[in-house]
């Protein structure tokens, strides 16, 4: 994870295709926010398609390690804007989830 090499560790994942790395990515995740490894974090959360999770770790990014408000302002507001697309984008998984739920209930009756 130091050395930024998770994009590997997401291609296996995706080539075994199983979702017994879910428990395992899950504790992934705890450890890399005890270590502060924000950016490793949330591409791990983007990965997982945990938007909600991605949004505030982005918040988090916005805010650690910051030195002046202009150094937010001037240097960290894209990880403002990152975490609204993962918050619209956790909504519109909301609304197409809650669809589904009403075509399934509208099949049942």
């Amino acid at each position: 994870m130091k050395r930024n090499h998770t994009k590997h560790l997401f291609n296996y994942i995706l080539a075994h295709n199983t979702n017994s790395f879910t428990h395992h990515l899950k504790f992934i995740c705890t450890y890399l926010k005890e270590q502060e490894m924000y950016n490793s974090l949330q591409q791990l959360q983007l990965f997982m398609n945990d938007f909600i999770n991605a949004g505030f770790t982005s918040i988090k990014l916005f805010t650690h390690n910051r030195t002046t408000y202009i150094d937010l302002f001037e240097k960290r507001l894209n990880y403002l804007q990152k975490a609204l697309e993962c918050f619209q984008h956790a909504k519109i998984d909301t609304e197409q989830t809650m669809i589904k739920i009403q075509r399934y209930f509208i099949f049942l009756s």
